[in-house]
């Protein structure tokens, strides 16, 4: 990607380019940034030209070609990934910990400052425009919850946020897997749409599961069990009630705000779901087997 961007400039402008970026990558790994008369600065890092200096125009259109050429958090992501984490960054991170990937379209600017404010010694990294990921130690235990935190995020930067909360990592090896959870994560928000964004990795172990098992030849020995099962056959209104039944904890008051409706006209709903299904949504047990079946047909189609 680096080396694409920097071949396309270097036949544009006619002289040699290299790149920083705020994530620690440089291309050439080796250069020396005295020995570069121009620099430019881009959202996702720092432009170098050898022998000449841009106009305004000029400038201007290389820092759109930058900005252009790729989404960093797509990048950033891939690096982490595939194990190529910048040089020494092992050094600044405290075991065990976890990764926070925040998503606003305000901005990553609050954001950081929230976090800083929060956990001075969190290690934090820049992803685009929109992503910022955080990658926090344990022992920084927080006073309040990560709806809390969600809660105050959109009131920093009043907009919806989307967070991702990894596994527990103890080691700098399994930081991949972390981000391998939180893509996984990320797959189940683009599927389930719930309110609010919060996705914890120990706690979606449910969707997780029949999420990953669609992979399995007939969807593994879940997909056999429930495929064997009539499927749930509720109109919309009424498939839209259960789910934010469900993602409200069971609270009917909550459930009946959320989607401005009386009380009564909630309870009739449910029995109107117990009766067309056979599972009383109201019972934890017979909503867990109802939000099994669910999370079964959901994903069996999903990409």
């Amino acid at each position: 990607m680096l080396e694409k961007l920097i071949e396309t400039l270097e036949g544009i402008l006619g002289t040699a380019v290299a790149v920083e970026l705020e994530v620690g990558l440089k291309f050439p790994p080796d250069f020396i940034q005295d020995h570069y008369l121009e620099k430019l600065v881009f959202n996702q890092g720092t432009l170098f030209l050898k022998d000449r200096q841009l106009t305004f125009r000029e400038r201007e259109l290389v820092r759109v070609l930058a900005d252009s050429c790729f989404k960093e958090e797509e990048f950033l992501e891939d690096r982490l990934l595939s194990g190529r984490l910048p040089e020494g960054f092992h050094e600044g991170l405290k075991f065990p910990l976890r990764i926070w990937w925040v998503e606003s379209k305000g901005g990553t600017e609050n954001l950081v400052a929230f976090f800083l404010a929060m956990a001075k010694e969190d290690t934090l990294l820049k992803a685009g425009l929109s992503t910022l990921v955080v990658f926090k130690p344990e022992e920084d235990s927080l006073d309040y919850s990560a709806t809390d935190v969600h809660s105050d995020l959109e009131a920093t930067v009043y907009e919806d946020v989307k967070l991702y909360l990894s596994r527990r990592i103890d080691r700098v090896d399994e930081i991949p897997a972390g981000f391998e959870g939180i893509k996984v994560l990320r797959k189940l928000h683009g599927i389930l749409k719930k309110n609010p964004g919060i996705y914890e990795f120990d706690k979606m172990l449910l969707s997780e599961i029949f999420y990953l098992s669609r992979r399995e030849a007939g969807g593994g020995s879940v997909g056999r069990i429930l495929s064997q099962v009539q499927p749930l056959d509720l109109e919309p209104e009424l498939m839209h009630t259960a789910k934010e039944f469900l993602f409200s904890n069971l609270n009917s008051t909550d459930t009946a705000n959320k989607l401005f409706i009386h009380r009564n006209t909630l309870l009739y709903r449910l029995g109107k779901i117990k009766g067309l299904t056979g599972y009383d949504i109201r019972n934890f047990l017979e909503a867990v087997n109802f939000y099994s079946l669910y999370l079964y047909h959901e994903f069996r189609e999903s990409p």
